[in-house]
């Protein structure tokens, strides 16, 4: 399964007729899919206020592509609203992860373990950027990171 990166996927709309087309082509690069029950009436260029949009179907199954690209998200990060934008979707390191990575058993360092230093990592430096990702015998793993 791949793994989503980190930014934006929608922003400056939380309208169902705009989102779950931006949503179904991000899960679709990510090669996921979800069966769909939307009328192809409703995708017509001039259908921008077809019914669908505002039906029970329309937010159920916005429901299920929120969780389809959940299972997507990188380790230790969400997909969904970001914390400080309610209309700027897409995939988001956990807040709470961010501040204390030593509640998920993840050291927080400002520089990168030594040979011998395994385990799990957060290297946060001194310009805010962080990396998260873990040293075993092999080396260093980068899982993500963000600038």
């Amino acid at each position: 399964m791949k793994t989503a990166t980190f930014g934006t996927i929608s922003h400056a709309t939380m309208r169902p007729q705009d989102l779950i087309p931006c949503f179904l082509e991000e899960l679709a690069s990510l090669g996921g899919t979800i069966i769909s029950d939307i009328p192809s009436s409703a995708f017509d260029g001039l259908s921008d206020d077809h019914p669908y949009w505002m039906s029970e179907s329309a937010s159920e199954y916005l429901a299920e592509l929120f969780d389809a690209l959940q299972e997507h998200a990188p380790d230790y990060s969400y997909f969904g609203a970001h914390c400080g934008d309610g209309s700027d979707y897409g995939f988001w390191p956990d807040e709470e992860f961010l501040t204390s990575p030593e509640d998920f058993d993840v050291t927080k360092t400002d520089d990168y373990p030594g040979d011998n230093e395994h385990g799990a990592y957060l290297v946060v430096n001194d310009h805010g950027n962080a990396t998260y990702g873990y040293q075993d015998a092999d080396g260093w793993h980068t899982v993500w990171d963000i600038v």
